[in-house]
């Protein structure tokens, strides 16, 4: 065998070794796909308190005075306490979490459309109406990259709160409220 040959196959081996190692390299440095959430389940809801600040600013926008401290008879245990009071009406605001509906059996579940969800008030709290703001339905993705591709960003699920508070206001003005 001549000298030249015996040194490319001696050389092919080791070539190879480096090749399979760079790709190697190459398909591990890409790391895993981001895990994806499905649109309905999203990473993130607002939070209680960025809901009740969204919630408020947007009654002060449309000149509705509220107020904490009310409890309203829902046909439970124990009287809901109201997340707000609109005006010294019937009508009332409760963005209601997971820990809501475990203390509260009698809150109803949440609604399967998108459509307001309106609770009576019982017994003696008969008139009072309440709007459920359930908090699984203002939830959103935080990540930057699956909102450019569609999914809800904090802004949007914000967007969609104050427009189910401002519908509640224009059925409550209706219905001759604050």
């Amino acid at each position: 065998m001549n000298p030249r040959m015996k040194q490319l196959r001696t050389r092919r081996p080791l070539a190879r070794l480096v090749s399979a190692l760079s790709a190697l390299l190459l398909v591990a440095s890409c790391g895993a796909p981001a895990v994806r959430r499905s649109a309905d389940e999203p990473a993130e809801d607002l939070g209680e308190t960025r809901a009740l600040e969204v919630i408020t600013a947007t009654l002060n926008g449309l000149d509705v005075r509220s107020s904490t401290g009310w409890e309203v008879d829902i046909g439970g245990e124990e009287r809901l306490r109201v997340d707000l009071h609109l005006g010294n009406g019937d009508f009332g605001i409760e963005y209601v979490t997971g820990q809501d509906r475990a203390d509260d059996a009698a809150l109803p579940p949440p609604p399967r459309t998108r459509e307001l969800q309106i609770l009576p008030g019982n017994g003696d709290d008969a008139r009072a109406q309440l709007l459920l703001l359930d908090e699984r339905s203002y939830g959103f993705d935080p990540h930057v990259e699956h909102v450019q591709e569609g999914q809800t960003s904090a802004r949007d699920a914000e967007g969609r709160l104050a427009r189910d508070v401002t519908d509640f206001v224009q059925y409550v003005r209706g219905q001759g409220g604050p």
